[in-house]
């Protein structure tokens, strides 16, 4: 379940378009052409081009109100992306060839997984950033693609709660984004969508949605890929921008993301039941006019900073866009890095290069020396603290220190994650490494708990983060914690042994509390914990130390029972409640084990027989 806090920001952020005047298309293109390699930096992005600069600043202008415009009504610490975003903007086939993507075998390295559009233009989701490039000279509009994908990445990583029609859809109703002198355009359409489904208007399959509202992934198929995105762009352009709803947006997704099934919430939101929501489609794909918001922008309020990039830069970065972008062609960034070296050998991200690839390669000896020299060379870099520190924690192979060494690499590692976390505090993948670093600590620290739920925050689609905030919260005994986790990645989608080690380790806390039960003289709930931990956990070292717990607890609650009606029968007589006592004289019997207990049961039960006789003869 979404908290109340992120649910309102959800709903303004999504009801931002209800609030634009929507108007009829007017699409406007613009060419450009080009010149030499400069870095921009704007508030949210990294920039590379060998292009014209007023070129380049005009892109990082964009895509910096595309930000603003996503997450202007969204609180920063909700919506900002969790590592950072660079692009590259080459300015003619030359140069971009040897850094594009391939497609149906054109250009010259394989396509990565769930990259979309031509290779114009791409942008690809990595741990250590978000790595796009752009062709200026492409008779496309290669930036549509940059625009979908960041969004694509901002919804998956900050609300892995919304359904995967809504976060298609609303990529691609902001991926046609455009700036034209002082005004944005929003929702335009998209010239694909709207041509095929328009073309396929009168088949029925082409505009059914009942497909869309079950989860799972994106259709293998392209056709039915295509298809699916065709329609998800559709459904959410008419709730964006009809003007003749009964509601609005947000309140629609309010809903969703409050738990109601989908097709409730089209009901409760617009009185639209599917057949009546697929006529309304059919009858909006046809419309003359495709609504659009038109918006004033301010270009002072994103200012860019510039500056020339040396060689050894420029061929570091490069060589960072070829390991990072999916194309998986580490030998030219080997060489990238390497010449960068050869030119400044002091230059540290060029030592991390090396180091990330020695990594990769599982050379964990090579990979551990060159991120040393990364770090003698930049230790301002939280990029390098961060790979230094990771790699050193991961070299303990998931186990806490077994001798010095171990632990010296430890202590290294946390001091690494913490200067990274210190040097760049919004890359969210500092916080989750330092908080698995804490949890191999040999005693339990409250920092991993603090750490790990600051990661949570920022990476809050992240299954791993959510299992070692579980340990975390575990080795602090904190059960309410520990079951919120579980929560957690049961609503992520967790794979079956992942949620089953974590159900375990739930079990293993209730046995710690039915063992400080014992302590506590609370047999009766101790033995009920116990009975439910070996009737629960698959794993046979727990259910034969529950057993355990068992064989033994039992004859003792038995005789704390026992004896604790005996006593209460006695009360019962003295009190001269023969009727309660008698009921309580035939349940001892029932309880008393063979031998003693039987025998006093029985003179409880006689005694207290004889004293209700002479009770009933006596005279008043």
């Amino acid at each position: 379940m979404i908290s109340k806090k992120r649910l309102l920001a959800t709903i303004r952020y999504l009801g931002l378009a209800a609030a634009f005047l929507f108007l009829p298309e007017d699409l406007s293109g613009q060419d450009a052409d080009p010149p030499s390699w400069i870095r921009l930096d704007t508030e949210s992005f990294i920039f590379f081009t060998n292009g014209w600069e007023d070129v380049a600043r005009s892109t990082a202008y964009d895509l910096e109100k595309l930000d603003e415009v996503v997450t202007q009504l969204w609180p920063a610490s909700e919506i900002d992306s969790p590592v950072p975003t660079y692009l590259y903007i080459f300015d003619n086939e030359e140069s971009f060839r040897p850094y594009r993507l391939s497609m149906a075998g054109v250009g010259d390295g394989p396509r990565p997984a769930g990259v979309a559009g031509p290779t114009a233009g791409y942008l690809v989701p990595h741990e250590h950033g978000n790595y796009g490039a752009l062709l200026i000279a492409s008779e496309t509009r290669p930036v549509r693609f940059v625009y979908k994908q960041y969004i694509h990445r901002l919804l998956h990583n900050k609300l892995p709660e919304l359904p995967l029609w809504l976060r298609h859809g609303l990529a691609e109703f902001y991926s046609t984004f455009e700036i034209e002198d002082d005004k944005a355009s929003i929702g335009l359409p998209v010239r694909p969508h709207l041509d095929r489904l328009r073309w396929f208007s009168g088949v029925d399959a082409q505009l059914t949605l009942a497909d869309l509202f079950e989860p799972g992934s994106l259709p293998p198929d392209a056709a039915a890929a295509s298809s699916f995105t065709a329609r998800c762009w559709l459904l959410v352009h008419y709730l964006m921008t009809e003007p003749d709803l009964p509601t609005n947006p947000p309140e629609f997704v309010g809903q969703l993301l409050a738990g109601t099934p989908v097709l409730r919430a089209f009901r409760d939101s617009y009185g639209l039941d599917l057949p009546a929501l697929e006529a309304k489609l059919k009858a909006h794909i046809l419309t003359k006019e495709f609504r659009y918001a038109r918006v004033a922008v301010d270009r002072s309020a994103h200012p860019i900073r510039v500056r020339p990039m040396a060689t050894h830069q420029i061929l570091y970065r490069l060589g960072d866009l070829l390991v990072h972008n999916g194309s998986e062609r580490y030998e030219e960034a080997e060489k990238h890095f390497t010449s960068a070296l050869e030119l400044e050998p002091r230059h540290g991200l060029s030592w991390a290069g090396l180091g990330y690839l020695a990594e990769l390669a599982a050379r964990d000896v090579d990979a551990l020396e060159n991120y040393r020299k990364a770090v003698e060379h930049s230790d301002e870099s939280f990029l390098v603290q961060y790979l230094f520190g990771t790699r050193l924690a991961r070299s303990l192979d998931d186990r806490r220190p077994e001798d010095a060494d171990g632990q010296d690499r430890l202590d290294r590692a946390l001091a690494a994650l913490e200067r990274a976390t210190e040097l760049q505090p919004d890359f969210a993948p500092s916080w989750a490494e330092l908080g698995y670093a804490y949890n191999l600590q040999p005693q339990a620290s409250a920092k991993a708990v603090e750490v790990l739920e600051q990661a949570a925050d920022l990476l809050p689609a992240r299954s791993d983060i959510a299992f070692n905030l579980l340990l975390a919260y575990a080795r602090a005994g904190d059960r309410q914690g520990a079951q919120s986790a579980v929560d957690k990645l049961q609503r992520l989608g967790g794979d079956e042994a992942t949620l089953r080690r974590a159900a375990e380790i739930l079990l293993q806390m209730d046995y710690l509390e039915a063992a400080r039960m014992v302590r506590g003289d609370r047999l009766d709930e101790a033995i009920d914990m116990f009975a439910r931990i070996q009737a629960l956990s698959r794993d046979p070292s727990l259910q034969q130390q529950a057993a355990k717990q068992l064989e033994k607890l039992e004859p003792a609650a038995q005789r704390d029972r026992f004896w604790d009606l005996y006593n209460e029968t006695v009360q019962l007589l003295h009190a001269d409640r023969f009727e309660e006592a008698t009921a309580a004289a035939a349940t001892l019997l029932e309880l008393a084990k063979p031998g003693l207990q039987k025998k006093e049961a029985r003179n409880m039960a006689a005694t207290v027989e004889f004293q209700r006789k002479a009770a009933a003869v006596s005279p008043p």
